[in-house]
């Protein structure tokens, strides 16, 4: 189970009757800062998670996947623009925004992070942190889910037209393979 937000790690651990986390990896480049760099976390469950319609195996790039007009999805618990977080798994298409996040986002970097926004505005909001930002693709006929990134940051504001950032996972695959260990 992938997930980042070192700050979204200690409060599942803190609120949690007994943990429902056996150990976590935080990247060691990471530190609670405002430029989000090497945003991302694994953490090993006590028990095995069961498959539903929302949780299920995904897989990981080795390499950074070219995402020039793909739809990418992004999935998450968090707030609405009504600002109340959904009760319920919300999910939403974003595409790429190459170029405009380095002007946008001061600590944007492009070799670790993605950009991108719905075509109305549309991006994670506060608590979706952690969540995937999958793409499918067709390898030898079969259709094949990655986790292009990880929801890292935005700018505060749900709907409000403006990219969120990702934390690129294929740019992590030798750190998230050396850390799968048992």
């Amino acid at each position: 189970m992938l997930m980042y937000e070192n700050r979204r790690l200690a409060t599942l651990t803190n609120n949690c009757s007994g943990s429902l986390i056996n150990k976590r990896y935080v990247h060691e480049k990471f530190s609670n800062t405002s430029d989000f760099d090497s945003d991302i976390a694994l953490v090993r469950l006590q028990t095995p998670v069961r498959y539903t319609r929302e949780i299920g195996p995904i897989c990981v790039p080795r390499d950074p996947i070219p995402l020039h007009k793909s739809r990418l999805e992004i999935a998450g618990w968090g707030a609405t623009t009504h600002g109340i977080f959904s009760q319920v798994l919300l999910r939403n298409t974003v595409f790429e925004y190459k170029y405009n996040c380095q002007n946008m986002m001061p600590f944007f970097r492009y070799e670790s992070q993605i950009c991108a926004v719905g075509r109305n505005g549309e991006d994670p909001c506060k608590g979706d942190s952690g969540g995937p930002l999958m793409i499918t693709l067709n390898i030898q006929y079969q259709m094949h889910v990655f986790l292009a990134g990880i929801i890292s940051y935005g700018s505060g504001n749900c709907g409000d037209n403006l990219p969120g950032v990702y934390t690129k996972t294929g740019a992590f695959f030798s750190w998230i393979s050396a850390n799968l260990k048992p």
